[in-house]
């Protein structure tokens, strides 16, 4: 699956090399990582969705004393059942069963057909969340960081290409760098399996303003 997912991804390096010849000729004086964090993001890969739900859960446990407590001293093999029985961990479980309900069906080792799924074990969620809340930052402020600094600079290109000819009233330039660059496979289908998908702001099918 490795060596699929590795030979695969070797064909967005000629749409990559494009954009930056673009960038080179319409935008020059850019910074020099401007291809990758235009084509960075992670919204709606549903891998990724996953950490975050772990990281909200962790969260979410963290705000209430009781089920931090719960997480930490009991073994997640009994924590789940000690959280259903308390009433001040009623947000939490709630949270934790529409997790399951949208990534129950991962496990740990998901090639062997013998793993039980997460719906059917939620403790190795739970021990991941237990780890999260004892000592994993909250990676929030982090993305916030790199979405703002995504959007910054897909505004200062914008503003640059403007100076351009017939770029104000037809937004080709723009056009061209967003269906060559970031969309072709980049940024839409470009996770195996998953279809299209909305990432960091550039939404398939349609063109940021």
């Amino acid at each position: 699956m490795a060596l699929f997912v590795n030979t695969a991804s070797m064909r967005f390096a000629p749409w990559m090399g494009l954009l930056k010849k673009m960038l080179r000729r319409w935008v020059p004086t850019l910074r020099s990582d401007a291809v990758a964090l235009l084509c960075s993001g992670t919204e709606g890969v549903l891998s990724a969705e996953m950490g975050r739900g772990i990281a909200a859960l962790a969260r979410e446990a963290r705000s209430v004393a009781k089920v931090a407590e719960l997480l930490v001293q009991h073994p997640p093999e009994q924590a789940l059942t000690r959280l259903r029985e308390e009433p001040e961990a009623r947000s939490f479980v709630a949270q934790l069963d529409r997790f399951l309900a949208v990534h129950g069906h991962r496990a740990i080792r998901e090639f062997e057909l013998q793993s039980a799924r997460w719906e059917e074990n939620p403790a190795q969620v739970l021990g991941m969340i237990r780890n999260c809340v004892q000592s994993e930052p909250d990676p929030i402020g982090h993305a916030e960081k790199a979405a703002q600094a995504r959007t910054e600079l897909e505004a200062e290109v914008r503003d640059r290409l403007a100076a351009r000819p017939l770029e104000r009233p037809l937004r080709l330039r723009w056009r061209l760098i967003y269906r060559v660059g970031p969309t072709r496979g980049i940024r839409r289908g470009g996770q195996c399996g998953q279809g299209e998908r909305h990432l960091g702001g550039w939404t398939a099918g349609r063109v940021p303003a």
